[in-house]
């Protein structure tokens, strides 16, 4: 039997923060140089990309990549061209950069942990050529052995010498792409290839979709009666058994962007009392958060206090605007303060006055309490 993603302590809480950060994260992603965009105007994201990906997604996150380069903060953004670590740019390496085609991505995260995850792409511009040949050089620049496959329409890549949970590329003329661990790309071919349900017009992850106000990026997140069962556990053993966060659901996030970023996130609870106990332990982390330190020196306290917080029905409602200057300007302090906080010198330990027993007060005795290295942080549940 599969083993299914959990929730981590705290988990149901961060995770509207957790699909924003998607927002940042795929816009990088799709970095491109030059060009008119397209795109303007309309209602929510709206693609077929969906059609390649496995219904049994709990994590989707769908990005109008067309729109966001229209937007300023797009150009703001996604810059001149994408490069690679340690290769330069990918316009140097290829002659052209592929990914200038991808018209919309998506980012998909099954339930099961075995299968990992993927990466899906359409744009009518796609070049299957172009893809596979730029990644087969990006490949071998990195000490690899690219091998190429064909499955139906279908080019594929893959590194020979990688394990076997390294990534594999598909690619098919006009797309779509999709990139992820070889059991999850294998999912979505069988899906081309007739097998399968996708995920376009799933029940609940199309219903948050419809709730949400977004058409730049649009996110939900849908827990299975395991994850939901294995969160209640989680809080049980945290000593919050009684915790609201018990009667969540789903989850979603949507983003606008104009000349302001418009941030619509939503929690799907049991029912409105649930609800509404739920938005009020919100409200008050907002406020208690907003009071620290760390918010008052990055700026953001601010932010915490534009946030509205409230609910209609069973869903909890969270709603953000603010200029897109001042979404980047706290980005830009989030970072400086996360780089002096890496570059921060160890403390010097500290001596103990008092002579160890037989020394005769020739010798303080070192603490090695201070010189033994503090335990990391847990990042388990």
């Amino acid at each position: 039997m599969p083993s299914h993603r959990g929730l981590g302590r705290r988990g149901v809480v961060l995770l509207a923060v957790l699909l924003g950060a998607l927002v940042g994260w795929v816009a990088l992603a799709g970095r491109r140089g030059g060009g008119a965009a397209s795109g303007q105007g309309g209602s929510a994201v709206v693609s077929n990309v969906l059609e390649h990906v496995p219904a049994d997604a709990f994590l989707v996150a769908e990005i109008d990549v067309d729109r966001l380069r229209a937007t300023e903060l797009g150009r703001r953004l996604l810059g001149d061209g994408r490069e690679v670590a340690g290769l330069g740019e990918i316009q140097a390496l290829c002659g052209r950069d592929p990914m200038n085609a991808v018209r919309r991505l998506v980012i998909a995260v099954p339930e099961a942990d075995e299968v990992g995850f993927g990466l899906f792409a359409d744009g009518v511009a796609i070049s299957a050529e172009a893809m596979l040949g730029c990644a087969e050089r990006i490949v071998a620049e990195r000490g690899g052995k690219p091998r190429r496959t064909v499955r139906g329409r279908f080019g594929l890549l893959e590194d020979e010498e990688a394990s076997v949970t390294s990534a594999r590329l598909a690619v098919a003329d006009g797309g779509p792409l999709v990139l992820g661990e070889p059991p999850y790309v294998d999912a979505s071919l069988r899906l081309a290839e007739g097998e399968g349900t996708s995920l376009a017009g799933a029940g609940q992850h199309a219903e948050l979709r419809e709730r949400l106000e977004g058409d730049v990026v649009v996110a939900t997140a849908v827990l299975s009666a395991e994850q939901r069962a294995t969160l209640r556990q989680e809080l049980r053993m945290q000593n919050m058994a009684d915790s609201p966060f018990r009667s969540v659901s789903a989850a979603g996030l949507g983003a606008r962007v104009g000349r302001d970023l418009s941030l619509h996130a939503v929690l799907v609870c049991d029912d409105a009392t649930a609800a509404q106990s739920v938005a009020a332990v919100i409200d008050e982390a907002r406020r208690g958060e907003a009071e620290t330190p760390a918010a008052v020196v990055s700026g953001l306290n601010s932010v915490l206090g534009r946030l509205v917080v409230g609910s209609t029905g069973n869903v909890v409602q969270l709603r953000l605007r603010l200029p897109v200057d001042d979404a980047l300007q706290l980005v830009q302090r989030l970072l400086a303060l996360r780089r002096l906080a890496q570059q921060r010198p160890a403390p010097i330990p500290s001596v103990d006055p008092t002579p160890a027993p037989g020394s005769g007060g020739a010798r303080p005795a070192v603490s090695m309490e201070r010189l033994t290295p503090a335990p990391a942080a847990s990042s388990a549940p």
